[in-house]
């Protein structure tokens, strides 16, 4: 096998985290070596940036959260470069903000030989806690001893902040985009649009872990 890069874009709540593990439950299943790379566990467990944890904390920390998205992408950069075997990288976050596309792209130059491919996640706008599990989320530091009204509130603010940031990757101009496979996940509508796909093997993986968290996907190739 080769060596893939699959990196998550979309805002909050549409299921990155949730496609991210899919991955790894089918490059185990595969016998592919995977590891997935998310700076929002990266934030969480670096005591230098643990008091980022609410809404307005991400608001007026977006200098450190690129910082912390570009620890992360060092991270998955490395993993995939420091050993000659085939393997899985991947990169879970939102991708959303300029700054940190910026960094992705001057990444994928280090690493020629890694083939990069884009998964777009997407839900119904105002369905934003249709995949969400609060209890899932109160474990995280972020919201321990909160209550799920408490939780829903700092989401929708946090949301808000990420949608203000928030610009497309085509409208990028450097040109490592134009080489990315791309794959359009909605969650919402059982959807996957595979009409610009990478390699066959990466699409591969990549269906397989859709399928794994929509069972009943209806694919459009």
């Amino acid at each position: 096998m080769g060596k893939y890069l699959i990196v998550t874009y979309g805002l909050p709540g549409v299921g990155k985290s949730t496609f991210a593990s899919g991955v790894i439950a089918a490059c185990t299943e595969l016998g592919y070596p995977c590891q997935s790379f998310n700076p929002g566990r990266e934030r969480r467990e670096n005591g230098f940036y643990s008091h980022i944890r609410d809404a307005e904390d991400f608001r007026v920390n977006r200098a450190a959260l690129d910082e912390i998205s570009g620890i992360s992408l060092d991270k998955c950069i490395g993993y995939l470069s420091g050993n000659p075997e085939g393997r899985v990288a991947v990169l879970d976050q939102t991708s959303t903000r300029r700054e940190s596309r910026e960094r992705l792209w001057k990444g994928l130059k280090t690493i020629p030989f890694v083939e990069a491919s884009i998964v777009e996640m997407c839900i119904k706008e105002g369905n934003e806690f249709q995949f969400i599990d609060l209890n899932g989320i109160r474990m995280r530091p972020d919201y321990a001893s909160k209550s799920n009204e408490e939780i829903e509130r700092d989401f929708k603010a946090r949301l808000a902040v990420y949608k203000e940031w928030a610009t497309h990757y085509d409208e990028d101009n450097d040109p490592q985009v134009k080489k990315l496979g791309r794959i359009k996940i909605n969650r919402s509508e059982g959807l996957i649009d595979a009409t610009q796909p990478p390699s066959p093997e990466l699409t591969q993986i990549i269906l397989a872990a859709a399928q794994k968290i929509i069972p009943s996907v209806q694919i459009i190739s």
